[in-house]
């Protein structure tokens, strides 16, 4: 059979991003709830530590989320003995995180429990990273013209990341349930961010790093401004 040039478009572009977006809902959540904790270890940077208890919380947010979920929509039971072997190896595909069944430590998340949990986590994630940029706003748009930018930027990207995701979980669920999916991650991280911010404070949201802003007029503090070198 003759190769098209839509047969080589898509071998060099579209397989790239498909294989792409299956790979990063595959890892997820785990990758990030095991990698923020290294990141904090390693760095001992506080917004990672406060990366990893959000994790743990969207966990046990979507443990509650699935058991409502199940028990006003219903779970489908799959006998995968009656499957074929195609059908088992793209089920085991579209489970999120760790691919063999078992009960360790390292199983935080479930995932063969609706929602899907890799639309779930990430509707989260995007809320609350969404909420740490906005968080430093004032910061960025007083320092200067190529740290505002930033925002643009962060923000293009969580938006063509949504875009792969969903690519990513085409043929494991429809459409609308990585949608609902997605949108209850949504309220959750939106839910956990204000929490976690409350608690921790800026700074275990500061993921970039950034300086504080301070009022020295409110605080009372005294301004120094420095004169001109005299001539």
């Amino acid at each position: 059979m003759k190769t098209t040039g839509w047969d080589t478009f898509s071998a060099i572009i579209i397989d790239p991003i498909l294989d792409s977006g299956r790979e990063l809902t595959a890892l997820f959540p785990d990758s990030i709830l095991f990698g923020s904790l290294l990141l904090y270890i390693i760095t001992q940077n506080v917004s990672f530590g406060v990366l990893s208890v959000f994790s743990l919380e969207m966990s046990l947010l979507h443990k509650v989320t699935s058991f409502v979920y199940t028990k006003t929509i219903g779970s489908p039971k799959s006998d995968m003995s009656q499957k074929s072997p195609t059908a088992i190896a793209t089920e085991m595909r579209c489970h999120s995180g760790y691919k063999a069944a078992r009960l360790e430590y390292e199983r935080i998340f479930m995932g063969d429990t609706p929602p899907s949990v890799s639309m779930f986590f990430w509707g989260g994630l995007s809320a609350y990273l969404t909420g740490a940029n906005l968080s430093f706003y004032q910061v960025l748009i007083s320092m200067n013209q190529e740290w505002w930018t930033r925002l643009v930027v962060s923000t293009v990207g969580l938006i063509l990341l949504t875009l792969v995701f969903f690519l990513g979980r085409s043929g494991c669920e429809s459409f609308s349930e990585s949608i609902i999916a997605f949108l209850i991650g949504l309220v959750a991280g939106i839910a956990c961010y204000i929490i976690n911010l409350n608690v921790f404070g800026l700074e275990g949201m500061n993921f970039n790093g950034l300086p504080f802003l301070e009022n020295k007029t409110e605080k009372g503090s005294p301004v120094y401004v420095c004169a001109p070198p005299q001539a």
